[in-house]
């Protein structure tokens, strides 16, 4: 009579440790890391031309997180489970921004702020990036800029754009790409108002 009730008892320990032992296991690591690249075509390098620093930058709050965005309403926002950014937006960003704008320009030399006085560039280019990522099949960069001769009396142009890139695929990795595209372009409006407040001599 009494073995039943020992039985069940112990199938019920057995199924305790097995699910212990389940959930104790390690679960294998799925993330992926990604790194915003420079994309822009070298222009033509003018004669002479203005030496043109950038920065400071600015990266809206919500971006400095490691998982990558994606917009799902106006109002709400989507971290990745697995996506990763390998590196900060804040240092990745005026890093890769830097070579595209310098490609842009025709190849020159673009120091990132903060630089030193003797080192002070003729053109200033900030920065702020308020939008930079998936909504649907598009990669999203919306940034305000601010160009500035720093002669005195010098010229100035101030702007927002949006740029809206069209994913490959919906992979990640597609997305990525398509942000660094986003971010290339930014850089070639950028190299426009540069040549416009101080056109190459």
């Amino acid at each position: 009579m009494m073995r039943r009730p020992i039985a069940r008892a112990a199938l019920a320990a057995a199924a305790a440790a097995l699910a212990a032992c389940t959930l104790l296991e390690p679960r294998p690591d799925t993330s992926r890391y990604f790194v915003l690249h420079p994309v822009a075509a070298p222009a033509p390098a003018p004669a002479a031309a203005p030496r043109v620093g950038l920065g400071p930058i600015a990266v809206a709050a919500y971006l400095r997180r490691p998982e990558l965005l994606t917009r799902v309403s106006a109002s709400e926002l989507e971290p990745s489970e697995s996506e990763r950014w390998a590196e900060p937006l804040e240092e990745a960003v005026p890093r890769v921004l830097a070579r595209d704008l310098a490609a842009a320009l025709g190849g020159l030399d673009v120091p990132l702020y903060p630089w030193y006085r003797e080192d002070q560039p003729d053109v200033q280019v900030a920065v702020d990036l308020l939008r930079f990522e998936r909504e649907g099949d598009e990669a999203v960069l919306v940034a305000r800029y601010d160009v500035r001769a720093l002669r005195e009396g010098g010229r100035a142009r101030s702007g927002q754009t949006e740029r809206r890139v069209r994913a490959a695929s919906g992979d990640a990795a597609a997305t990525v790409d398509a942000l660094s595209a986003a971010l290339a372009a930014l850089a070639g409006e950028l190299a426009g108002a540069v040549r416009e407040i101080a056109p190459p001599r």
